[in-house]
Protein backbone atom coordinates (compact mmCIF):
# COMPACT_ATOMS: atom_id res chain seq x y z
CA UNK A 1 0.00 0.00 0.00
CA UNK A 2 0.99 3.09 -0.85
CA UNK A 3 -0.54 6.38 0.45
CA UNK A 4 0.12 9.97 -2.18
CA UNK A 5 -0.28 13.17 -0.74
CA UNK A 6 -2.83 14.96 -2.93
CA UNK A 7 -5.17 18.02 -3.09
CA UNK A 8 -8.35 17.99 -2.28
CA UNK A 9 -7.60 14.29 -1.08
CA UNK A 10 -4.86 11.76 -0.61
CA UNK A 11 -4.67 8.83 -2.52
CA UNK A 12 -4.32 5.20 -1.49
CA UNK A 13 -3.13 2.64 -3.81
CA UNK A 14 -2.69 -0.91 -2.69
CA UNK A 15 -1.39 -3.29 -5.29
CA UNK A 16 -2.24 -7.25 -5.00
CA UNK A 17 -2.42 -10.07 -6.90
CA UNK A 18 -4.82 -12.65 -5.53
CA UNK A 19 -5.07 -16.54 -5.22
CA UNK A 20 -5.86 -18.35 -8.50
CA UNK A 21 -8.57 -20.82 -8.69
CA UNK A 22 -6.11 -23.41 -8.16
CA UNK A 23 -6.19 -22.04 -4.83
CA UNK A 24 -8.24 -23.23 -1.41
CA UNK A 25 -10.54 -21.72 -0.38
CA UNK A 26 -8.42 -20.90 2.52
CA UNK A 27 -6.21 -19.00 0.81
CA UNK A 28 -8.56 -17.04 -1.02
CA UNK A 29 -10.30 -16.38 2.53
CA UNK A 30 -7.00 -15.10 3.59
CA UNK A 31 -6.21 -12.69 0.79
CA UNK A 32 -8.96 -11.01 1.40
CA UNK A 33 -8.60 -10.39 4.64
CA UNK A 34 -5.34 -9.15 3.62
CA UNK A 35 -6.86 -7.03 1.54
CA UNK A 36 -9.64 -5.69 3.81
CA UNK A 37 -6.85 -4.81 6.43
CA UNK A 38 -4.78 -2.77 3.65
CA UNK A 39 -8.54 -1.03 2.89
CA UNK A 40 -9.05 0.40 6.62
CA UNK A 41 -5.49 1.47 6.76
CA UNK A 42 -6.75 3.97 4.50
CA UNK A 43 -8.59 7.34 6.07
CA UNK A 44 -12.40 7.28 5.11
CA UNK A 45 -11.43 10.67 2.73
CA UNK A 46 -8.67 9.18 0.60
CA UNK A 47 -9.21 7.90 -2.50
CA UNK A 48 -8.75 4.31 -2.97
CA UNK A 49 -7.24 2.71 -6.05
CA UNK A 50 -7.57 -1.40 -6.07
CA UNK A 51 -5.62 -2.18 -9.06
CA UNK A 52 -3.29 -5.67 -9.92
CA UNK A 53 -4.16 -9.08 -11.04
CA UNK A 54 -7.19 -9.74 -9.18
CA UNK A 55 -8.04 -13.55 -10.62
CA UNK A 56 -12.26 -12.36 -10.68
CA UNK A 57 -14.85 -10.84 -13.46
CA UNK A 58 -16.55 -8.31 -12.68
CA UNK A 59 -18.93 -7.84 -15.23
CA UNK A 60 -19.53 -4.89 -17.52
CA UNK A 61 -21.93 -3.63 -15.40
CA UNK A 62 -21.94 -0.69 -12.61
CA UNK A 63 -22.28 -1.63 -9.43
CA UNK A 64 -22.28 1.25 -7.17
CA UNK A 65 -18.81 2.96 -6.50
CA UNK A 66 -17.08 0.00 -6.56
CA UNK A 67 -17.33 -1.06 -10.27
CA UNK A 68 -17.40 0.90 -13.37
CA UNK A 69 -18.92 -0.39 -16.75
CA UNK A 70 -16.07 -1.50 -18.67
CA UNK A 71 -15.44 -4.72 -16.84
CA UNK A 72 -15.24 -7.95 -19.08
CA UNK A 73 -17.23 -11.19 -19.11
CA UNK A 74 -20.13 -12.32 -16.96
CA UNK A 75 -19.06 -11.93 -13.44
CA UNK A 76 -18.13 -14.72 -11.67
CA UNK A 77 -18.28 -15.97 -7.80
CA UNK A 78 -14.56 -14.26 -7.21
CA UNK A 79 -16.16 -11.19 -9.02
CA UNK A 80 -19.00 -11.18 -6.46
CA UNK A 81 -16.52 -11.43 -3.67
CA UNK A 82 -14.14 -8.68 -4.76
CA UNK A 83 -16.73 -6.31 -5.20
CA UNK A 84 -18.00 -7.00 -1.92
Amino acid sequence: MVRLNGRPFDICLIQCYAPTADNTDDEVDKFYDQLDRAMTQCRSQDIRIVMGDLNAKVGGERDGRAVGPFGLGQRNERGSRLVE
